[in-house]
């Protein structure tokens, strides 16, 4: 298991990434998830795993978690402000003797006036739509945005980069 572990961690290390790890409390099941550049092992409901001793897990943060590696160092903060289009659901409600009349009232009114604010109810965001915006779909503008937050300068953009 020891093995499995530092193969996975020293892969990660090799590739740049930043690594963090985590031990779970004991419970359910004994486990070694990796995710992303984060592994996860959880001892399980016996609060032990085959080889992995505390001391084991210490070494590990010791030699292979980013946090540990760079605790020395100041941290900065940045902001990435992102142009973004999503949908958004809106209810209009048509009042109308039949099925056939509404339809033909709501469009009669999306050509006329394609918000319907006479006839808005409610709206919802639909978030898992959003997409990054291109530079081609903005004017040829900014979409993409690097910023210090302490001063709030833009220090970088997709357009002038």
């Amino acid at each position: 298991m020891k093995q499995e572990i530092i193969e996975r961690l020293d892969e990660l290390k090799e590739q740049g990434k930043w690594i963090s790890l985590s031990l779970l409390p004991p419970e359910g099941d004994t486990v070694i998830r990796p995710d992303g550049n984060r592994m996860y092992i959880n001892e399980g409901r016996d609060g032990y795993f085959e080889g992995v001793t505390e001391q084991f897990y210490d070494y590990c943060v010791e030699h292979y978690d980013s946090r540990e590696q760079h605790k020395d160092e100041l941290e900065f903060n940045f902001y990435v402000d992102k142009k973004v289009t999503r949908w958004v659901r809106e209810t209009h409600i048509i009042k109308a003797g039949t099925k056939d009349e509404a339809i033909k009232k709501a469009i009669e009114l999306f050509n006329q006036d394609p918000n319907m604010d006479s006839t808005w109810f409610e709206s919802e965001t639909m978030y898992d739509t959003e997409e990054d915006m291109e530079v081609g779909e903005n004017g040829g503008q900014a979409t993409k945005e690097l910023i210090y937050s302490d001063t709030m300068d833009t220090i970088a953009d997709n357009v002038k980069s």
